[in-house]
């Protein structure tokens, strides 16, 4: 009953701290409800999730390996020694696997932004996700976005099929438990717009974009995050260089006033265009 409780106070708590956004906020309980609600009952039950939430019109694998939708929670921590979603999970051995070639031009341009909260979109196992989180101050928060299902190119019978895919967001849990991050980040485990719906009232300070890599995914997650960050913050990528994302880029720029700038040949972020251009 005590963790019950708790879990009435953090809900609570949740929608105090949204009670200043807009009119269309008023759906928050909602989705709270509906995406958060079974963490916190396993949360309050101290139980091993072997059972997920549905959401409509979507599926993922939840720790347990079951269908369904295991959801993370964005919420104080009371009385756990690791924070959900983590905790009740079957943790696997590390498995660091991943692309990640820009670790240097990420530390780089935190020296000139210095964020205390970020938001990385699109996260695989974790590789940049947690080297970002560890370059991040005490305090700071790091909001994982990923459905956890893989792109196109990763699915059975295609080019990058992976045979982690049935487990990818137990493994992503399991490596950031293993890395000690666990209280910096936040997994979200939804598709990149339906996150940007979610977390409209955030400030990041760096949106960092590495997600799908075809054209229009690529402008509509620019669309969708640039807002987050524009006046205060800074967006920013992976691979450049691919066709795809270098079109969408310039093209999102262009339309915006924004200039495009690379610290490596991978990463790319913008800035406001100069007055005389």
């Amino acid at each position: 009953m005590k963790n019950l409780f708790f879990a009435a106070c953090a809900f609570c708590v949740f929608n105090l701290s949204n009670s200043s956004m807009k009119a269309e906020s008023s759906t928050q309980p909602q989705k709270f409800l509906s995406i958060f609600g079974p963490s916190l009952f396993h949360w309050a039950a101290r139980s091993r999730l072997t059972a997920c939430s549905k959401m409509p019109a979507r599926s993922a694998l939840c720790p347990a390996e079951k269908p369904g939708r295991k959801s993370s929670l964005k919420l104080l921590w009371l009385g756990t020694s690791i924070p959900p979603p983590y905790e009740g999970i079957e943790v696997m051995p590390f498995n660091g696997a991943g692309f990640y070639s820009n670790s240097g031009a990420i530390e780089s341009l935190f020296q000139v932004v210095k964020p205390k909260t970020v938001v990385e979109v699109g996260c695989w196992l974790g590789q940049s996700t947690m080297h970002i989180a560890t370059l991040l101050p005490k305090g700071g928060k790091l909001y994982a976005v990923d459905h956890w299902l893989g792109s196109l190119e990763h699915q059975p019978g295609q080019s990058f099929w992976n045979p982690v895919l049935p487990t990818l967001y137990q493994q992503f849990l399991s490596n950031v438990i293993h890395a000690g991050l666990t209280d910096t980040i936040i997994p979200v485990r939804m598709s990149s717009l339906e996150a940007s719906e979610f977390l409209k009232g955030l400030r990041p300070d760096l949106v960092y974009i590495d997600g799908s890599h075809d054209f229009e995914s690529v402008y509509a997650d620019l669309k969708a995050w640039y807002p987050f960050v524009a006046g205060h913050g800074v967006l920013c990528g992976d691979d450049w260089g691919y066709p795809d994302i270098c079109n969408a880029v310039n093209k999102f720029a262009e339309e915006n006033g924004l200039e495009v700038k690379t610290l490596c040949p991978v990463l790319w972020y913008l800035l406001p265009r100069a007055p005389n251009r």
